[in-house]
């Protein structure tokens, strides 16, 4: 599957992804107390392009981990049944922990994720993400730190895929109308 520009509009350039994202980073340093430690937890595929340029607009000390969580397989859908194949490995109790996504849709995803890292019980679980999508929301989410709140459409680019393809594009684009019939 190869796009073209006729199959796509550019929603958000890559000037104002990285404008969004250092303004958030911002934010987040001002919430985390002075002498604590960020412990940030990277969802894995969509998030880490947001989460890369996100940790390096950070400027004080802070630890990694990773998980992968999915529920669209190979679909613009969620299927609803939300797998984590890969667990955060590091200990978070007592931890001040920001949780990266890439983009909140039914809130099913990160309502799991949320309740299994809570029961590490950690000091703070706040969550930030490049995208909100409220209209599809099945679960209300407390979202702390939110880039974007977009439509409801299938997006890509800039960490999120297109069936496992287009994460590497530095801006975020959605199918036109068209192209996503011929697509699906």
């Amino acid at each position: 599957m190869k796009l073209q520009e006729k199959d796509f509009l550019v929603l958000l350039s890559a000037d104002k992804i990285q404008q969004r994202v250092k303004q958030l980073a911002e934010q987040i340093e001002r919430d985390i107390p002075t002498n604590i430690e960020a412990h940030f937890i990277c969802t894995l595929k969509g998030g880490i392009v947001f989460f890369g340029d996100l940790i390096r607009a950070i400027h004080r000390p802070i630890t990694l981990d990773f998980l992968i969580a999915t529920s669209y397989g190979n679909s613009t859908e969620t299927s609803g049944d939300v797998q984590i194949p890969l667990e955060p490995k590091d200990d978070i109790t007592g931890r001040y922990v920001i949780l990266v996504e890439d983009i909140v849709d039914t809130g099913l995803t990160l309502s799991r994720l949320t309740n299994l890292l809570s029961k590490q019980r950690p000091l703070a679980l706040r969550i930030a993400c490049l995208l909100d999508k409220p209209a599809n929301r099945r679960i209300p989410i407390e979202i702390n730190y939110t880039g974007f709140t977009i439509n409801d459409e299938f997006v890509f680019g800039y960490g999120l895929d297109l069936k496992e393809r287009y994460r590497h594009l530095p801006y975020l684009a959605a199918l036109k109308q068209s192209s996503r019939r011929d697509r699906q």
